[in-house]
């Protein structure tokens, strides 16, 4: 039998006519076992990055709003930082945060570039060593425990026992709260102790005679009671230390961000926040 020529300037090998018709079938089904074959499964993107911070008041919160999030479909990969509301609000506004949970006492005017959420409300409240046995205070006499002068008063037989004051840092919510509602024209005394969180101030107030402090209501332990001022407590509406929470966020802010706002209105979100913080009211969806 003649073989088959090759075709001139082919670098294929001859092949005979006897193999010709074998070596199409199998280069066929070669060709059709490749096109028919299931693709290999295609990894799912990462998770947005989303970098944010809050006050530490937010510590018992954070982590219960992220697994309810996820569960509810949200996706995010988040690095979250506690800081005091100063430090959260500077980072955000030098872009080294996508958004930063912070008080109203740090915003001051509000700028176009920022969209502001409300977050939650709450309340410092006024607590004390049980042996001094303070029922109830006035304004002024807080602010003389705050301005060091209560000593030199002599107004009450509170007189008689050392008062130690115990607050939060300068670049916090708290401070910033107390300066202006209580003492706007006066410094907070140098012999104050400065404490980062509420659990450390609550632990130094029942470890020494003579303590007295301000935490968050949320924060306040079940063996320390309130103390009134002027006769009200944080759940009357005319309680000076009253205040809320913002979730400051770019008004061109990333959709991760986007879609986690608008989460935060959803039922399963908003009982999550009342449950930490009673004082919030019921947030209707913008």
């Amino acid at each position: 039998m003649a073989h088959r020529p090759s075709l001139p300037g082919s670098r294929l090998p001859h092949v005979s006519g006897r193999h010709w018709g074998l070596t199409v079938a199998v280069t066929l089904m070669a060709l059709l076992s490749t096109a028919c074959a299931p693709a290999s499964p295609t990894k799912p993107p990462p998770p947005p990055r989303i970098r944010a911070a809050g006050a530490p008041v937010l510590a018992r919160l954070w982590p219960q709003l992220t697994t309810a999030y996820n569960a509810a479909g949200g996706r995010a990969a988040w690095d979250w930082a506690l800081l005091p509301s100063l430090r959260a609000w500077q980072e955000l506004a030098e872009d080294r945060l996508d958004f930063a949970i912070v008080a109203d006492s740090v915003i001051g005017e509000q700028q176009p570039q920022w969209r502001y959420t409300p977050f939650v409300d709450d309340a410092l409240v006024l607590i004390a060593h049980p042996d001094l046995g303070i029922e109830e205070l006035s304004t002024s006499q807080v602010q003389a425990i705050l301005d060091g002068s209560w000593q030199a008063a002599n107004e009450s037989d509170l007189a008689t026992e050392p008062i130690r004051l115990v607050i939060r840092d300068k670049d916090s919510g708290p401070y910033q709260l107390i300066k202006q509602k209580l003492l706007p024209q006066r410094s907070i005394t140098l012999a104050a102790r400065i404490l980062p969180d509420d659990d450390r101030i609550a632990k130094w107030v029942r470890d020494h005679p003579g303590a007295v402090a301000f935490v968050s209501m949320t924060s306040l332990p079940p063996d320390l009671s309130p103390i009134p001022i002027d006769g009200l407590l944080p759940s009357q509406p005319d309680y000076p230390l009253r205040y809320r929470l913002y979730v400051i966020s770019s008004t061109q802010t990333q959709p991760a961000v986007q879609s986690w706002l608008e989460w935060l209105y959803s039922p399963v979100a908003q009982e999550l926040l009342r449950q930490s913080f009673p004082l919030t009211p019921i947030n209707p969806a913008p």
